[in-house]
């Protein structure tokens, strides 16, 4: 803009006018605020799509565990068993009732309490046998689950 009037470069300009778009008197509104810059070049100093998506776009916390989770050593079905996990999204059937669907209300591994994710994860007399299994497989000193004893070997 200069003197209120919008200025375009001359091949733009002469675009426009072969369109038959007139430019002149076409003034901004007063009653809005002024522009301002919105995204800004890249390290090497060009716009891209990138750069401005990398301005605009909301910066969240960061996660720790995704690099540790998501690599080319584990498989991806592993990686999103332990994504979900980890996000506490698991389809366990407190998680389903919580939704409205009506399910029997029991762990399917013991028969004994209710399918949650801390009871299959640690409590589970099935999930604490393949833990101390683990433990003794890989002779680890300490127990893994916080509700298993040491075994004494």
């Amino acid at each position: 803009m200069v003197n209120n009037d919008l200025v375009f470069l001359t091949p733009f300009s002469s675009l426009l006018n072969a369109a038959g778009l007139n430019t002149t008197g076409v003034l901004r509104d007063i009653s809005q605020p002024l522009d301002y810059l919105v995204w800004c070049p890249d390290l090497k100093g060009f716009f891209s799509c990138k750069s401005t998506h990398d301005t605009i776009r909301k910066h969240g916390n960061t996660n720790v565990w995704h690099k540790q989770v998501w690599n080319s050593h584990i498989h991806p079905r592993v990686a999103v068993t332990a994504q979900k996990i980890l996000k506490g999204c698991t389809a366990t059937d407190d998680v389903i009732q919580k939704k409205g669907i009506h399910l029997a209300y029991i762990c399917r591994l013991c028969g004994q309490q209710c399918e949650t994710l801390k009871h299959i994860m640690w409590e589970c007399k099935f999930s604490q046998d393949i833990w101390k299994w683990l433990q003794i497989s890989l002779k680890f000193s300490r127990p893994f689950c916080p509700s298993c004893r040491p075994i004494k070997l």
